[in-house]
């Protein structure tokens, strides 16, 4: 599968350029990003309107964005937050194994780790992500 290279510039999502071109990727790389951060708070995705208006069932819904944005970082809301990481993820089980970790790295920052690994390989991707309670925004992405 390709697809362009998406990744958090501190000021929501963009695309990654190469040259004069944009970069694109062959694998899993957007899909953590997307499943959290998709932009689907509402639950109306333009995609689920678009394309899978028969079947409410397999439509996408981004539920850590929104519940990160009215979740207090404390040891019940970190444990909220990590089931919802793993719900939004759940459509990835098919084809790939996924370890996720959340840790409240200070008062109003929280981190995300995640790990993805196809059963056919021995090769990991992993990515962390840095979310900003004061600001309610993505403000880090990176591969580890």
């Amino acid at each position: 599968m390709t697809d362009l290279i998406l990744y958090e510039n501190g000021n929501g999502g963009d695309l990654q350029l190469k040259g004069n071109d944009l970069a694109t990727t062959d694998g899993l790389t957007n899909q953590p990003y997307l499943a959290w951060f998709g932009g689907n708070l509402t639950d109306d995705w333009w995609g689920n309107k678009l394309l899978l208006t028969n079947d409410k069932s397999i439509q996408f819904t981004s539920y850590l964005e929104n519940l990160l944005q009215n979740t207090a970082l404390n040891s019940d809301g970190r444990n909220r937050i990590e089931n919802f990481i793993k719900k939004d993820l759940e459509f990835l089980r098919t084809f790939v194994n996924i370890e996720t970790s959340v840790s409240i790295i200070s008062d109003d920052k929280l981190q995300i780790v995640v790990k993805l690994t196809k059963p056919d390989s021995l090769n990991n991707i992993s990515y962390s992500y840095i979310w900003d309670a004061t600001q309610n925004e993505l403000i880090e992405q990176r591969t580890l």
